[in-house]
């Protein structure tokens, strides 16, 4: 296989492989492409199945592969494997469907899940309507939001880059995840690309202050994808208020939202859980156990 560097002139391409069925993040170009931030992401295409890997920390992960036939798994794998005996490399798959985990031999793969990294799925109307019992708390949020503050809700525009990353800035200051410099750079590419990657951003300001944003894709399945959501939390409800106000924007009725993983990270994990997902998206990762490099 010959491979070259991902661009994000490759989205039509990439969504040519996307299923209906297919609800990871891995299976949405935004976020496979907004998070290449050291330009290592690497893709090929090879018998009617689209690689992409990039390297980390100095090994080579693979993104599940991207097929038209779910038959061709197996077959796919194989190309894999070939490509790694020739480089002399070794590699590991990730974000793999449990059904496709347990189709690979135990004496040559070893195969595991993290509950850290299973994506959470909603259904939008949760989101945008906050109905029930379930959503009370988050009603009363909101409500709180829209009763205390003089805020406004815009689409981004070029003119709010410096404003939203100094809002960043202050967020991450309040933060402590080892991950939010490369995070950082992931938020300004998504300012940089929006149009091509056609992203919905929203945009709140209180008193005419940057107070918080949300970064959502709609794939071509039909699945929305949150990518990024930050805000001040000096504004009582400021999160509840974003997640509501960004699914009513810009959601359709009645499809899966992806909010992607938590990390391990508890705060995080409550966060999602008491959105009450539809489900948890299963996802392993897999690696050679032995590679001959002879």
């Amino acid at each position: 296989m010959e491979f070259r560097k991902l661009t994000v002139d490759d989205k039509k391409l990439f969504q040519s492989y996307i299923d209906k069925n297919d609800l990871g993040w891995e299976y949405n170009f935004a976020t496979v492409f907004l998070w290449d931030v050291n330009d290592t992401m690497m893709m090929s295409t090879e018998d009617g199945i689209l690689f992409i890997y990039n390297t980390f920390y100095n090994s080579i992960v693979f993104k599940p592969p991207y097929m038209k036939n779910d038959s061709d798994f197996l077959k796919a794998v194989g190309k894999i494997s070939e490509y790694a005996r020739e480089k002399k490399i070794v590699y590991r798959l990730r974000g793999l469907r449990p059904e496709q985990a347990a189709l690979l031999d135990e004496t040559k793969f070893l195969t595991a899940s993290s509950r850290n990294d299973y994506d959470y799925i909603y259904n939008s109307d949760d989101l945008k309507y906050l109905r029930g019992k379930a959503f009370h708390s988050k009603r009363n949020f909101v409500t709180r939001f829209e009763n205390t503050y003089n805020y406004t809700v815009s689409d981004y525009t070029p003119d709010d880059y410096d404003g939203l990353m100094a809002l960043y800035e202050i967020w991450k200051d309040e933060s402590s995840h080892s991950t939010l410099e490369v995070e950082k750079k992931a938020v300004e590419r998504a300012f940089k690309y929006h149009k091509q990657l056609d992203l919905r951003i929203a945009v709140i300001k209180v008193d005419g202050k940057y107070a918080g944003f949300s970064v959502s894709s709609i794939e071509c399945n039909g699945i929305v994808h949150t990518i990024f959501e930050k805000g001040l939390t000096e504004y009582v409800g400021i999160y509840q208020a974003i997640n509501k106000f960004a699914a009513q924007r810009y959601f359709p009725d009645g499809t899966f939202v992806n909010r992607q993983e938590d990390m391990g990270i508890e705060g995080l994990r409550r966060a999602k859980l008491s959105y009450n997902p539809v489900m948890l998206y299963e996802k392993h990762f897999a690696e050679e156990r032995a590679v001959d490099t002879e």
